[in-house]
């Protein structure tokens, strides 16, 4: 690693430079609603950690999916729903 703050985020693997770590998080997090894959909840930070805060544009995308894995509806269902066809 160049030198730098580097970021690790224990919820979701990898080290990447400070700056770029909120990025790096909703990318993380996109790519596991693309796959839908359930998002981890948050571990408590320890002390000298800082917190990285989900970007606030992905923020109600995330809550919509564990919304929708949570309740179990079929896709063809919320398709449906929606009136979207695959």
């Amino acid at each position: 690693m160049a030198g730098g703050f580097y970021a690790r985020l224990p919820d979701v693997p990898g080290a990447l430079p400070l700056l770029e770590a909120q990025d790096a998080l909703g990318v993380a997090l996109a790519e596991l609603m693309r796959r839908q894959s359930e998002i981890p909840l948050p571990s408590k930070a320890k002390r000298g950690q800082r917190v990285i805060s989900v970007p606030l544009y992905l923020a109600p995308k995330i809550a919509l999916h564990a919304a929708v894995r949570e309740s179990k509806v079929s896709q063809e269902y919320r398709c449906l729903c929606l009136s979207v066809y695959n």
